[in-house]
């Protein structure tokens, strides 16, 4: 495990959309084999976006800066 990250931290991103209408929805997003955080960014961002919902997006383990 990277030294950036200790044993108890989970790199991960939480998105919420700016919108009229305040979502009380929570969207866990695990991204596909090879890909990473990064890379799945501006999906997730669409999604969010889109269906007007909270997302959480998690790296896994030995993924990106999560290795």
């Amino acid at each position: 495990m990277s030294s950036k990250f200790k044993s108890n931290q989970i790199p991960c991103v939480y998105m919420q959309t700016y919108s009229e209408i305040d979502s009380n929805k929570l969207m866990i997003y695990y991204h596909a084999n090879g890909e990473d955080l990064l890379n799945s960014f501006n999906f997730v961002q669409a999604l969010a976006a889109y269906f007007k919902l909270k997302v959480m997006v998690i790296e896994y383990p030995g993924y990106s800066i999560y290795s």
